[in-house]
C-alpha cells in the first residue's frame, strides 16, 4: 500500500512538471508582445470581475428622496405652463418695445447691439436697466408735453 501512495505522488509531481514544461513551450512560441497583451487583458478582466455593483435598493431610495425634496417647494414657486407662456410673451413684448425705442434713440449701433444682446441673455443687467430708464423718461416727457 505504501508503494502505491508514493507512486501516485510521484506521478502527480511528474504530471505537474510536464504541464509546466508544456505551458512554457506554448508561451515561448507566442511572441512577447502578444503574451504581454494577453496578460494585461487577463489582469484587467480579473479586476473588473472583482468590482462590486451597487445594490438596487439604494437607487429606489434616491428616487424617493428626490421626490420629497421637490415637495418642499411651495406651489407658488413653481409656475404652470400657462404662466410660463405668459411670462415668455411679456418678455418678448418687452424686447420688441426696447427695439423700437432703441431705433429712435441717438446712440451708436454697437451700443444698441450690446443692449439687445444683454436684454436677451441677461434681462436684468445694468445696461438694459439704464436703457429702459432712459426710454421711460423720454416717454414720460412726451406724455407731459401732450
Amino acid at each position: 500500500m505504501n508503494c502505491f501512495v508514493t507512486y501516485e505522488i510521484i506521478t502527480d509531481d511528474v504530471k505537474s512538471v510536464l504541464l509546466k514544461e508544456n505551458i512554457m513551450k506554448i508561451a515561448m512560441r507566442i511572441p512577447r508582445n502578444k503574451l504581454l497583451g494577453l496578460v494585461v487583458v487577463l489582469l484587467a478582466a480579473m479586476q473588473l470581475s472583482a468590482q462590486q455593483t451597487a445594490p438596487e435598493n439604494s437607487k429606489k431610495e434616491v428616487d424617493v428622496q428626490r421626490h420629497t425634496v421637490m415637495e418642499q417647494f411651495a406651489s407658488e414657486d413653481l409656475f404652470t405652463l400657462e404662466e410660463r407662456k405668459q411670462k415668455r410673451l411679456a418678455h418678448l413684448a418687452e424686447i420688441e418695445k426696447l427695439k423700437k425705442a432703441l431705433d429712435t434713440m441717438d446712440i451708436s449701433r454697437r451700443k444698441k447691439r450690446k443692449i439687445l444682446a444683454d436684454l436677451i441673455n441677461k434681462p436684468y443687467s445694468d445696461r438694459v436697466n439704464q436703457a429702459m430708464a432712459e426710454i421711460n423718461f423720454e416717454e414720460g416727457d412726451e406724455i407731459i408735453k401732450d
